[in-house]
C-alpha cells in the first residue's frame, strides 16, 4: 500500500481503498471530486490518441480494484460527451458537452477492453468493446455518426482492460486516448 495515497473525500463522495481519486454520480447531482493523478503503476501503457486539438486536457484516475463495465455517452453527429463507470459506484467524467441524446451501454459480462469508432478534429463515432473473462471479444452499440473522420481502434490486448482515459473534451469528446492495465491487482 506504500503506493497509495490517502484520500480525503467529502460527505457523499464515494472512496475505496485503492482508489486514487473520488466520484460521485453527476446525475445524480453530485460533482466529481479528487485529490490523486493516475498512478503510472497501473497503466502499463496508453493506446495512440485519436481526434483533435480543440478542448481542454482531462485524464482519469486509474484504480486497481475497479473494472469498467458501463458507459454513458451523449451523441448526434458527434460524440458530446462521454462518462463511465466502474464497480462499487466509481466514475470517471462526464468528459464533453450537455448537447446530443444519451445513450447507455453496459457490459453484459466481462469489463470495457477498449473502444473503436470514427475521428478527425473531434471524436465522431464511439463503440465500446467488452472482453468476457474467456477472452472473447463483443461490441456494445455505437452512439454518433458513421460517416465523419477515419476509424480507428483503442483496446487494450489480452490481459488487460481499460482501466484510465485521457483526451481534451470542450463541447464535444475532441480527442481520447486509453490506459490499458492489468485489472486483477489488488493493493
Amino acid at each position: 500500500m506504500s503506493n497509495l495515497r490517502s484520500l480525503s473525500c467529502l460527505s457523499g463522495v464515494i472512496c475505496a481503498l485503492g482508489v486514487l481519486g473520488c466520484a460521485v454520480d453527476p446525475a445524480d447531482g453530485g460533482n466529481e471530486q479528487g485529490t490523486g493523478q493516475v498512478e503510472q503503476a497501473l497503466v502499463s501503457y496508453w493506446t495512440n490518441y485519436y481526434g483533435g486539438g480543440g478542448g481542454d486536457a482531462f485524464e482519469s484516475p486509474a484504480n486497481v480494484n475497479m473494472n469498467l463495465y458501463a458507459a454513458r455517452l451523449r451523441c448526434g453527429s458527434y460524440v458530446d460527451q462521454m462518462y463511465l463507470r466502474g464497480e462499487q459506484s466509481f466514475a470517471f467524467g462526464p468528459y464533453g458537452g450537455t448537447g446530443g441524446s444519451l445513450t447507455s451501454v453496459q457490459c453484459s459480462s466481462g469489463k470495457i477492453a477498449g473502444v473503436k469508432g470514427r475521428s478527425g478534429a473531434w471524436i465522431d463515432q464511439l463503440t465500446f468493446v467488452c472482453r468476457r473473462d474467456d477472452g472473447s471479444v463483443y461490441d456494445l452499440p455505437t452512439c454518433g455518426s458513421s460517416t465523419g473522420g477515419s476509424y480507428f481502434e483503442a483496446i487494450c490486448g489480452s490481459g488487460t482492460s481499460m482501466v484510465a482515459v485521457k483526451g481534451r473534451a470542450g463541447a464535444w469528446l475532441d480527442g481520447i486516448s486509453i490506459g490499458c492495465g492489468r485489472s486483477d491487482l489488488t493493493p
